[in-house]
């Protein structure tokens, strides 16, 4: 039933699909009709019956995850397009679609002329996607309209960049090229409109997902056993330790400054423009060498971080730095670090950009993206024995994962007092997404009350703290499950550490809860003890 069920998923979301490396979808466009979404949606219900009367096997083994992924899976599938119907709320979804229908040709297919195909294709079916938005979407949340039209700009921006990358692979196809990118444009122009106009005005829906369903996703995603009340009270206790840890930490820098004063301090001291990426790549290898000498975790065979300046056709969509983990079927297991170059000729905006690169930040933020966080999980994740447990991201382990490594890297002696300051700054705002993710999606808080409750408490800038709100509407669950996956990680080691006894090391156990893919922790715990 797995396998029924994959070659679905794959044939459902191309996009996907190439993601994933499989470059036989690559020249699709996914179909969001409501005749093929509904036709989804039964091969769905069908392939649930069908595992209704399956027995899952006894003991906790590899075979035992694999069903109970796959039974997860389903039923959060089947609620996201069969109940909710996310494709009449989400203009973003038509966007992305768009987006990163190119993004991933670029990315994961390796001739040029297989590029250059796979992207004309996409970009001649790119009106189909607005058909498909037009037809489905109803009245989604305002916000989330707003969002989607800034995102729609970016993608005619993007299809500028693109049209440039396309002719420099494939200069004696011009013609072909500019036809196929004027076509894509002229979609991009019209699906704004219709953001702008049509939908803007019905754009009255509810952002929130209720009690309810963000304590069906706690336990079917996350496997949880907790209630939205309990995780609420599990974050104001988190919110409040981080924060005496984070005032401590300034006083041993200088006792007379408060923490947010020491972070914009610690902005000052940053790589020049020109030395920003080759600073990067130096503390990525410096990362990859103190894990395998330190004997943190087991790198995986094939395994590699690339570093590089972000593709001027989507640094629109990448501001400073990004991370795409390796296809997680075909290709090479490779992993790629985008570092945006800061080009601005501004002053005072060149030093705002570098200061965000500041030397503690890249410290945090190289080996969250890359060693020992989510290049070595999914590098990892790529050998898992199991589909479900390659294809199953559960942002509690992934994301639980990377949090989980910037403070066992503390542990392990890796910061100065400094970089410290800066990784507790941002332990804090993760802390308080689980405050803010309860109360947006059970009603206790407004989006607007939470904007300012983080400019406040976070010292962001409302701008900052908008955008990071918007994101949360979008994804419920998801913003609170770095802190608490942290968490459950950090106490699944000591429960570990217990039964191995003597023989236990950082490295076995690192080593036996990345096998298994981003899986729920509960059900890792399951396996591992």
């Amino acid at each position: 039933m797995i396998s029924e069920y994959f070659t679905e998923l794959l044939d459902f979301q191309p996009v996907w699909a190439g993601a994933l490396g499989e470059e036989k979808y690559a020249r699709r466009v996914t179909d969001l009709s409501e005749g093929r979404i509904r036709g989804h949606v039964e091969k769905l219900r069908k392939i649930q019956a069908a595992l209704a009367s399956a027995k899952p096997p006894a003991t906790w083994g590899d075979a035992r995850l694999e069903f109970e992924l796959f039974r997860s899976d389903l039923s959060l599938r089947l609620k996201e397009w069969g109940e909710w119907k996310k494709y009449r709320q989400d203009p973003s979804m038509y966007v992305g679609e768009l987006i990163y229908g190119l993004w991933y040709v670029f990315l994961r297919i390796a001739s040029k002329s297989g590029k250059v195909e796979a992207a004309l294709a996409r970009l001649s079916g790119a009106r189909a996607v607005l058909e498909a938005a037009r037809e489905n979407l109803k009245n989604p949340p305002k916000h989330r309209t707003r969002l989607a039209i800034d995102e729609c700009q970016g993608y005619l921006g993007f299809l500028r960049e693109a049209k440039g990358e396309l002719l420099r692979l494939a200069p004696k196809r011009r013609r072909e090229i500019i036809g196929a990118c004027a076509e894509a444009e002229s979609v991009g122009k019209e699906l704004l409109q219709f953001f702008r106009g049509p939908l803007l005005r019905r754009s009255d829906g509810e952002y929130a997902v209720g009690r309810a369903n963000f304590e069906f996703l706690l336990r079917t995603y996350h496997h949880y056993e907790m209630t939205a009340s309990e995780l609420r009270k599990l974050g104001e206790r988190q919110f409040s330790a981080v924060q005496e840890q984070l005032v401590e930490q300034a006083r041993s820098i200088d006792p007379k400054k408060p923490w947010h004063r020491l972070v914009e301090e610690a902005k000052g001291c940053h790589p020049s423009a020109k030395k920003l990426l080759e600073t990067y790549r130096g503390e990525t290898r410096r990362l990859r060498r103190f894990v395998a000498k330190e004997k943190i975790a087991s790198l995986p065979r094939g395994e590699r971080l690339k570093v590089i300046e972000t593709p001027a056709f989507t640094r629109s969509t990448i501001p400073f730095a990004a991370y795409v983990d390796p296809p997680m079927f075909r290709g090479k297991n490779h992993g790629t670090f985008f570092v945006t170059p800061v080009t601005t000729r501004d002053p005072k905006q060149r030093e705002e950009l570098l200061g965000e690169h500041n030397l503690g930040a890249m410290r945090v933020t190289s080996l969250h993206e890359g060693y020992p966080g989510h290049h070595l999980q999914f590098a990892v994740q790529r050998h898992a024995p199991g589909t479900m447990m390659r294809i199953y991201n559960c942002s509690s382990f992934f994301e639980g994962w990377a949090l989980y490594c910037e403070e066992m890297m503390f542990e392990a002696g890796y910061y100065d007092p400094w970089g410290r300051l800066i990784q507790l700054k941002d332990k804090l705002w993760r802390a308080c997404r689980i405050i803010v993710d309860v109360g947006l999606h059970t009603g206790g808080m407004s989006d607007t009350e939470a904007v300012k409750f983080m400019a406040r408490e976070l010292k962001m800038s409302p701008l900052s703290a908008r955008a990071d709100v918007n994101w949360y509407t979008m994804r419920p669950t998801v913003p609170q499950s770095y802190f608490t996956g942290m968490l459950r990680l950090r106490e699944l080691r000591e429960k570990y550490r217990q039964k191995a006894g003597g023989g236990f090391s950082l490295q076995k156990f690192h080593d036996a809860v990345l096998r298994c893919g981003a899986i729920p922790i509960p059900l890792l715990e399951k396996t591992l003890l």
